[in-house]
């Protein structure tokens, strides 16, 4: 699936969320969006079928679909698991949070 991600332009490119994982027994980081951090657009141009086997170029009256998904990022305080931080433990785990209601389907045809 290619996706591109738009956010607001706040130095943060990276969102990385801490699980916990029964079978280590730690928290396993997870990439939940990595983004140019480049600030929000309001239209797009779509040049190529990303899914295309072969020629990538669009193709008439074929239909294309597409998604928003919002999403909430909060770091109060940074999570780290390293000793040498202080307070590291205490910071925030999940600082991404994919939205539940604001999740669109757009379909175009060309």
């Amino acid at each position: 699936m290619r996706w591109l991600p738009v956010d607001k332009k706040n130095g943060v490119s990276k969102l990385v969320n801490f699980y916990y994982d029964d079978i280590i027994g730690a928290n396993v980081p997870v990439v939940e969006v990595v983004g140019g951090d480049d600030g929000i657009q309001h239209s797009f141009t779509l040049t190529q079928d990303a899914f295309a086997t072969g020629n990538s170029n669009l193709v008439n009256h074929k239909q294309y679909y597409f998604l928003a998904l919002s999403y909430a990022y909060n770091e109060y305080m940074e999570y780290s698991q390293e000793p040498a931080v202080l307070n590291g433990l205490l910071g925030q785990k999940n600082p991404y949070l994919a939205g539940r209601k604001i999740l669109r389907l757009y379909s175009y045809t060309t």
